[in-house]
C-alpha cells in the first residue's frame, strides 16, 4: 500500500470526527479527544478491562476491531473503515461530495462546479473530480454557496481558530483569494471556531446525519442560480394557483348567474302567462313575498287553514284589509316551474263567478305559491243565491 491514503475520519468537531457521525458512547468503546497548546491526540479503549481485544490493519487497508468472546473462543469483529464505498478516500475527486444513497453512480459535483471529464455519451466521468463552472476573480464579488449535512473535506491545507465567529469566519476567507470554503471548526453550542481551506476541496461525501454545513466559494454568478430557480418555481407554483382560483370564480359567478337566470325565466314564464291571461280580460298579480309574509305573518300556524297534497294553505290579511288564501307548493312536491305555469294557465282560463277567483302569485325565492280569493267557510248556494227569506 505504501503511503496511499485509504481512509479518512475527519476533523474533530467538539464531538465527534466529522466523517464519523455514528460514532457516539456506547457500553464496549469510550474515546477522547484532547487538542491543547501542547498535546493533540485522540485515545479509545474498551471499558471492560478483562475482555482482550485489539485493532489490526488488514493487507487491504482496512482497521480491524476485535474482541475475544469466550463463549465461542473467536474474535468478534466490531464495524470497521471503510464501511462503504464512500469511505474510501477522494473516491470522486476534487470538488464532488459521495453519495452513497444515489449508487452506483455514488459522486455528484458540488453546486457551481461542473466534470472535468466530460465522459462517453450522455455520462460524465466524475472520477476526476470537477471543476468550476465560472472562474473566481479576486475581489469582494465571489460568495459562498452552502452544503448542509456533509464530511468535511481534507484539511492537510487548512488553519483553525477556535475563538472567532462564524461570520468573522466567512470574511476572513472571502479576504483571502486563495480561500476555497470555511466552517465552524466546532459544533457545540449551535457552532463556534473558524475552520478555512485554501486549496482544491477533497474527500466530500453527504451524510443522513451528524454533518456539517460547508460554505464553498464560487464567483458571483453562481450565487443567483438558486435563486433564480427559487424565483421560477414560486412564479409557476403561483400562477398555476392563481389560474385555479381564477377558474373557480369564474365557474361560481356562471354557477350563480346560471340560478338567477333560472329565477327570471321561471318570473318570465309567469309573467307571459298573465298576459296571457290579459288578453282574455282576466288580470293576474305577481304578488311580492314579503306581501305575503307580512299578510300571513310570517306563514303562523294560526293562519293555517290546511294542507293539501301540494301543501299548505294560508289566509292572509293585506295591508288594505282584503283577505286572501294562499296556497303554498311545498319544495317537496315533486312539481316542478313547468307543472306550476300548466296550474296558473288552467286555473286563469276557468275563472268563473260561482269559482273561487284566482288573485295572483308568487315565484320569488324559488316560491310556487297560489294567492286566491277567501271564501268564508259557508254552503255556495249561499253565495250564489244570496239570502232566503220564507
Amino acid at each position: 500500500m505504501g503511503s496511499k491514503v485509504r481512509y479518512r475520519s475527519g476533523s474533530w468537531n467538539g464531538l465527534r470526527w466529522t466523517g464519523t457521525p455514528y460514532l457516539k458512547t456506547n457500553p464496549i468503546y469510550t474515546y477522547e479527544f484532547v487538542s491543547n497548546e501542547t498535546d493533540v491526540f485522540y485515545t479509545f479503549d474498551i471499558q471492560d478491562r478483562s475482555v482482550p481485544s485489539k485493532v489490526v490493519l488488514s493487507s487491504s487497508g482496512d482497521v480491524l476491531r476485535l474482541e475475544w468472546k469466550d463463549s465461542t473462543q473467536t474474535w468478534r469483529r466490531f464495524p470497521t473503515t471503510p464501511l462503504d464505498r464512500c469511505e474510501i478516500y477522494d473516491v470522486c475527486g476534487s470538488y464532488a461530495s459521495c453519495n452513497i444513497n444515489k449508487s452506483p453512480d455514488v459522486c455528484e459535483c458540488l453546486k457551481g462546479f461542473t466534470p472535468k471529464s466530460p465522459g462517453e455519451g450522455k455520462i460524465p466521468d466524475l472520477t476526476e473530480g470537477c471543476v468550476r463552472r465560472a472562474p473566481l476573480h479576486c475581489n469582494h464579488s465571489n460568495g459562498f454557496l452552502k452544503h448542509r449535512e456533509v464530511k468535511l473535506p481534507n484539511t492537510s491545507h487548512s488553519w483553525v481558530d477556535n475563538n472567532i465567529s462564524l461570520a468573522e469566519c466567512e470574511k476572513l476567507c472571502l479576504s483571502n483569494c486563495t480561500c476555497t470554503a470555511f466552517a465552524n471548526s466546532d459544533v457545540r453550542e449551535g457552532g463556534t471556531g473558524c475552520l478555512l481551506w485554501f486549496s482544491d476541496l477533497l474527500d466530500i461525501r453527504n451524510l443522513a446525519t451528524n454533518g456539517q454545513d460547508l460554505y464553498v466559494r464560487v464567483a458571483a454568478s453562481e450565487l443567483g442560480t438558486d435563486k433564480k430557480r427559487v424565483i421560477i418555481i414560486v412564479t409557476c407554483v403561483v400562477s398555476a394557483m392563481g389560474v385555479l382560483v381564477l377558474g373557480w370564480i369564474i365557474f361560481i359567478m356562471c354557477k350563480r348567474k346560471l340560478r338567477i337566470q333560472g329565477k327570471t325565466d321561471s318570473s318570465r314564464d309567469i309573467n307571459d302567462n298573465n298576459e296571457e291571461s290579459k288578453s282574455d280580460d282576466m288580470e293576474l298579480l305577481i304578488y311580492d313575498l314579503n306581501t305575503i309574509v307580512k299578510a300571513t305573518d310570517d306563514f303562523a300556524d294560526k293562519n293555517k287553514l290546511g294542507e293539501g297534497g301540494f301543501g299548505p294553505v294560508y289566509k292572509g290579511t293585506l295591508m288594505g284589509g282584503q283577505e286572501i288564501a294562499i296556497k303554498r307548493l311545498s319544495k317537496c312536491s315533486g312539481q316542478g316551474i313547468d307543472e306550476f305555469k300548466n296550474e296558473v294557465i288552467l286555473i286563469a282560463k276557468l275563472q268563473h263567478r260561482n269559482l273561487v277567483r284566482l288573485l295572483g302569485c308568487c315565484t320569488q325565492r324559488d316560491e310556487r305559491m297560489l294567492i286566491y280569493e277567501y271564501m268564508p267557510n259557508k254552503s255556495l248556494d249561499y253565495f250564489i243565491f244570496g239570502l232566503m227569506i220564507f
